[in-house]
């Protein structure tokens, strides 16, 4: 999306869904007992502990790929130079390289990552979902967007679709549970029901509370592909964003 706006291209993001990331960097409890990793050490100090490891991603590119390049970058790892990336095409293949042993960890996302945890004698390194690495916590990751024209000839339709987001977000808030229920029932039958349980926790920590896109929540996305890419990212949040149905619908959400 931030690509696609620094191009040029007429996008709008009308409605944020999540505002934090919720990947997951995980080792081998073996290869974090080597290297001394554990939940007392600075977040920091736990991601330096990774030199020489070869770590698993899905696709080049990917949030997987792209947030272990970041973690790494941010904290003086050089992602070329001192680790190991291994491109695997896929999270669920990522995982399997990490179970097998071909990988001493992996940048996971749910519910891969809380499998690893449960079923793969797996330890947490960083979980971005739970805060932290402040420069995370307050992010424009997923929302609804459109071409700035389509906005412009619809806004009955933006406005309905921003309402009912904001509706559904309401609801996982005062009704965890049974927003959890209607997830796992429609589209995650199958998953372990622990697994699921785990990755829903986890998640709860990164949905929107409001879904308008703030200069913080756009500043840190683009932050944060500028840490990446070794560049400034000269996309603001009115460019990247039109907060303009929130606002109509936000008197009838008692905010």
């Amino acid at each position: 999306m931030v690509g696609a706006v620094e191009k040029g291209q007429d996008l709008k993001t009308i409605a944020s869904f999540t505002t934090r990331p919720t990947t997951g960097l995980v080792v081998r409890r073996s290869v974090a007992e080597r290297l001394g990793i554990n939940d007392s050490m600075p977040a920091a100090d736990r991601i330096k502990a990774l030199k020489g490891l070869k770590l698993a991603i899905s696709t080049p590119g990917s949030g997987t790929d792209t947030m272990l390049r970041y973690l790494l970058a941010a904290h003086g790892v050089d992602p070329e130079r001192d680790v190991e990336i291994l491109t695997t095409g896929s999270v669920v293949n990522s995982l399997a390289a990490y179970a097998q042993g071909v990988a001493d960890g992996a940048s996971l996302s749910s519910p891969s990552t809380e499998t690893a945890l449960l079923q793969n004698d797996a330890v947490p390194v960083i979980m971005t979902g739970n805060g932290e690495v402040e420069a995370l916590r307050n992010q424009l990751q997923t929302g609804m967007w459109g071409t700035g024209k389509w906005l412009d000839a619809n806004p009955e339709k933006a406005t309905a679709a921003t309402r009912a987001i904001w509706k559904s977000l309401n609801y996982i808030r005062t009704n965890e549970q049974e927003a959890a229920e209607l997830v796992r029932r429609e589209a995650w039958a199958e998953t372990d029901p622990k697994v699921f349980e785990a990755a829903w926790k986890n998640q709860m920590q990164a949905f929107a509370d409001d879904p308008a896109i703030t200069d913080e929540r756009a500043i840190s996305l683009t932050n944060y592909l500028g840490t990446i890419e070794k560049r400034e990212v000269k996309v603001t949040a009115q460019l990247l964003s039109n907060n303009k149905f929130v606002e109509l619908v936000r008197p009838e959400m008692g905010r």
